[in-house]
């Protein structure tokens, strides 16, 4: 692919094998990757190989792709101890809702998964649910009755349904009605 006239001779073919001991740390993959890069100009020019398959060309081609590595493996190292340093801090819950409402409004669909606890508690907490009490009353008894159905199809089937609990589908079928709302009201 490169041009190369012809295959090295017995003293030259020693030689890249004694030049081999030194890059041992390299898998055969990792020689084969080295001179596809260099062929594709990854390292910048490509290694001249004046139409001969040289000790020369082998070593500075494996030269550049160690160096290569180096760079890549210490740029992501690096990046891997920024993260590992710094603490994580979960969203609050008001981030959490609006990002869901940002995405509802730009997606025009509501989400499959959410932490939908956490939205609902921003909710209460900001005082967004203010139903009248018949009203939540009614949507509690159409939620349990299908929770409740649900719950009766899991049980028929052999398949288990998981660990949602009843108050954590009302919460998460509540903000997901209040999204429907506001999809409507943006359509």
């Amino acid at each position: 692919m490169r041009g190369i006239k012809s295959l090295p001779d017995d003293i030259t073919f020693e030689g890249l094998k004694r030049a081999l001991q030194y890059f041992n740390q390299l898998t055969f993959s990792e020689i084969n990757l080295a001179f596809e890069l260099d062929n594709i100009r990854l390292f910048g020019d490509r290694v001249n190989h004046f139409g001969l398959f040289s000790i020369e060309f082998f070593t500075d081609v494996l030269r550049k792709f160690n160096e290569y590595r180096d760079n890549v493996y210490h740029d992501y190292y690096t990046q891997f101890e920024e993260i590992k340093e710094t603490k994580f801090v979960p969203s609050s819950n008001e981030k959490l809702y609006n990002s869901l409402v940002d995405y509802v409004n730009k997606n025009k669909i509501i989400p499959a998964f959410w932490a939908w606890q956490n939205v609902y508690q921003h909710m209460e907490d900001s005082a967004m649910i203010n139903e009248s009490q018949s009203w939540k009353d009614e949507f509690y008894l159409r939620v349990k009755h299908s929770f409740e159905n649900e719950k009766q199809l899991s049980l028929l089937s052999g398949f288990k349904i998981g660990s949602e609990t009843l108050n954590d589908r009302i919460k998460s079928d509540y903000v997901r009605m209040r999204m429907r709302m506001l999809l409507n009201a943006i359509n």
